[in-house]
């Protein structure tokens, strides 16, 4: 599932919410609050994942999908978060970096040389 953040902070978490509804019955995945900023020469992606430790999350990409799952323990519960990411053919897939710091994973996706805008000059 893709998400753009269009609207302010409280009412894109209420939106996810509400989308994620039940699917921890269904599925037993919570999905976690992210947002999707468009910046010069690519992308970042912002997923909040509070409570879960680096070893704990892994980020596989398989063709145009961007997939990351995380787990993470209180007591004898294990919590499971799972979101994917359908990414353009535009981004290099080599030049993903992802950094983790007290709760939230960003991930910077940059776009391919070849995609970037030209300035075309006139003869």
């Amino acid at each position: 599932m893709t998400t753009t953040q269009i609207f302010p902070t409280p009412f894109f978490q209420l939106k996810d919410f509400l989308n994620s509804f039940g699917t921890e019955s269904v599925q037993n995945k919570n999905v976690p609050v992210s947002s999707i900023n468009e910046k010069e020469n690519g992308y970042e992606v912002e997923v909040e994942l509070p409570g879960v430790r680096k070893e704990n999350i892994e980020i596989r990409i398989e063709k145009n999908l961007l997939s990351i799952s995380a787990t993470r323990k209180k007591g004898e519960m294990e919590f499971s978060y799972k979101r994917d990411f359908k990414i353009s053919d535009e981004i290099d897939s080599n030049e993903i970096k992802a950094s983790f710091e007290n709760g939230l994973l960003v991930l910077e996706l940059t776009k391919k040389k070849e995609s970037e805008a030209k300035k075309i000059e006139i003869l």
